[in-house]
């Protein structure tokens, strides 16, 4: 008997136009480059409390439903995860500008394990955080997740006779050259005086199932507190950030990661520093000074915490 093997998954997924849902025969189902995945659900079990009145033991366990979790890794590459981020920031791609705003979406996510002819649908998948990690010298790598509604074993794909757009094969984007306009207000982190050794950004936004009585499947969820942070490591060169931490001085930063002629600008216009204290000194060894940022919205500019622009030619 074969065993399903990770090499072999695929994952589709489908914006639903109905939350927990799965659109019938659909033809806009997209196939979605991973590194691997932690997608899972777990049933809720409630345990009887009846007394037997004849033996010790537990007479009955009840099902009541089902808690549906988690997300998948990936290689950022232009394109690819356009669809998460703008169901997780709430915003729509305008002009190739996405900002925060309030639409709700929510998607099915299908795995198929081809090596043994078996899908697994989570449906109602709301996201819930993405993180890009730009790391000196590497592949730009990220982490999505999601809050779900229920998971569906079947031997035949929702798909039905619809269709799968296979994933795009744009190239996999990378930091060193591929890093360009890292700025801080506008300014060329190099003239400010400051060098970044690496950047993990993370967009959160709590998601909270709608239980009803009538039924085992949340009917929706209630979007939750949204935040946008910043974790900078950068060498201590100066006193010139560890000021900004101190004086509680608020900055604008931005960087663009290119591949080829496409890109995504990522800007925070107005980010506050919670954390900036020099690494502790070790022999031999380079101090490094963290700068731990949250995004704030810039009521005197743009408007948001968060702007990413994307060029696709």
């Amino acid at each position: 008997m074969p065993q399903a093997q990770g090499d072999s998954l695929q994952i589709h997924i489908l914006a639903e136009s109905t939350y927990g849902t799965t659109p019938i025969n659909s033809v806009l189902w997209k196939g979605q480059r991973i590194t691997g995945d932690d997608l899972t659900f777990e049933p809720v079990i409630e345990q009887s409390e009846e007394i037997a009145g004849v033996t010790r033991g537990v007479s009955d366990l009840i099902s009541v439903g089902q808690n549906v979790s988690g997300g998948y890794g990936f290689e950022l590459s232009v394109g690819n995860m356009d669809d998460v981020m703008q169901a997780l920031l709430g915003g729509t791609w305008s002009t190739d500008i996405l900002v925060p705003g309030s639409t709700f979406r929510s998607f099915t996510i299908e795995k198929y394990y081809s090596d043994i002819a078996r899908y697994l649908a989570f449906k109602g998948m709301v996201p819930n955080a993405l993180s890009l990690d730009f790391q000196p010298r590497t592949k730009i790598t990220g982490i999505c997740g999601f809050t779900g509604a229920s998971a569906v074993s079947s031997a035949a794909s929702l798909v039905g006779t619809g269709t799968v757009t296979a994933a795009n094969t744009n190239a996999v984007m990378r930091t060193g050259a591929g890093i360009t306009a890292l700025k801080f207000d506008g300014v060329a982190a190099a003239t400010v005086g400051i060098r970044v050794r690496s950047i993990q950004l993370t967009v959160e936004q709590e998601v909270s199932p709608d239980y009803v009585v009538d039924a085992d499947a949340p009917s929706g969820v209630a979007a939750g507190n949204f935040k946008v942070t910043a974790a900078l490591e950068t060498y201590f060169d100066s006193a010139v950030a560890l000021d900004w931490v101190l004086g509680n001085t608020t900055k604008a930063i931005e960087w663009t990661a290119n591949s080829g002629t496409k890109s995504y600008k990522f800007e925070l216009p107005k980010v506050s520093f919670s954390g900036g204290a020099p690494a502790g000194a070790q022999k031999g060894a380079g101090i490094l000074l963290p700068l731990a940022a949250t995004a704030l919205i810039d009521t005197g500019g743009v408007g948001q915490c968060i702007r990413i622009t994307r060029d696709l030619t």
